[in-house]
């Protein structure tokens, strides 16, 4: 599980503030490390039965251990939207991009490893 979480914890590795401003909104105000959470899928025959809210609970710690304190994610817009966009906000994640409040949504890890626990 560790090895999907990536970490920015310097300059050096995002190109410049507007790419930070793209992966993390507000968040890439606050000091690093930050993380991105790139992909969540749970095979359609175990959806409704806790498997994504153990999959967030499970990265939210492996990134609060690796230093993190808030995640980001762009919410897949290929299908089914607004069930992805409904899963994420009760774990409380929010819009961080208020020029597109359905693409770029995070949190603070704190609040999600409560509420996906």
């Amino acid at each position: 599980m560790t090895e999907g979480i990536k970490s920015m914890d310097s300059a050096e590795q995002m190109p410049s503030q507007e790419g930070c401003q793209e992966y993390f909104g507000e968040f890439a105000e606050l000091p690093p490390p930050h993380c991105k959470l790139d992909r969540i899928c749970v095979a359609d025959d175990v959806r409704r039965r806790g498997v994504g809210r153990r999959l967030l609970h499970r990265f939210a710690a492996e990134a609060r251990n690796s230093g993190c304190s808030h995640i980001a994610l762009k919410v897949d817009e290929s299908t089914d939207t607004a069930g992805r966009i409904s899963f994420f906000t009760g774990f409380g994640f929010y819009p961080l991009d208020p020029k597109q409040p359905d693409h770029l949504l995070g949190t603070e890890l704190a609040s999600l490893i409560e509420l996906a626990g």
